[in-house]
Order: structure tokens, then C-alpha cells, then sequence
């Protein structure tokens, strides 16, 4: 199994395998604390809201991430990016 940095994993782009559509990269994780389990990755939306100061994010569960390659993350789902939200349920 080969091991991935934070620094590294912020480097690869995110692609929903349903659609083919590109989410962006992720500039932060989010982490359980108690058991040290990563719980999603946080994808910036770029929208014209996000230019006057509005804040938009992807929340990815780390439960849809199917595959992490060399350059991108596969996930499943699909991803609105206005709400930030997925329509499937973590297995």
C-alpha cells in the first residue's frame, strides 16, 4: 500500500465517476479527533458569490472516494455545486 501526504493528497484533482465532472481539488480535510479517521474532503467552490466574500464548499465523505490515482480522486455520487451536498448515502 502506498502512503499519501496531506500536501500530496491537495494536489489531485477530484472527478465524480457518475458524471465525469471535475469538483476541483481539495484544500482541506475533515477529521473525527477522537478516533483519527478522516470523515471528508473540502472542495472551494469558484462562484461569482465566492468573489464577494461568500464561502462555498464541497463536503466529499471520504466513504465515496472509490480510488486515488496519481493525479485525480474518483468518487462516486453526484455533487450540486451550489449547496455543496451529494445525492447517495455512505455505505
Amino acid at each position: 500500500m502506498k502512503m499519501c501526504c496531506l500536501s500530496e493528497l491537495c494536489k489531485k484533482e477530484i472527478i465524480c465517476t457518475s458524471d465525469g465532472r471535475k469538483l476541483g481539488y481539495p484544500t482541506d480535510v475533515q477529521i473525527d479527533c477522537k478516533c483519527g479517521q478522516i470523515l471528508s474532503l473540502i472542495v472551494p467552490v469558484k462562484s461569482a458569490l465566492s468573489l464577494l466574500g461568500g464561502k462555498n464548499c464541497i463536503n466529499v465523505p471520504w466513504c465515496d472516494v472509490e480510488r486515488i490515482g496519481c493525479d485525480v480522486i474518483w468518487v462516486c455520487g453526484r455533487y450540486d455545486r451550489k449547496d455543496g451536498k451529494c445525492d447517495c448515502e455512505c455505505n
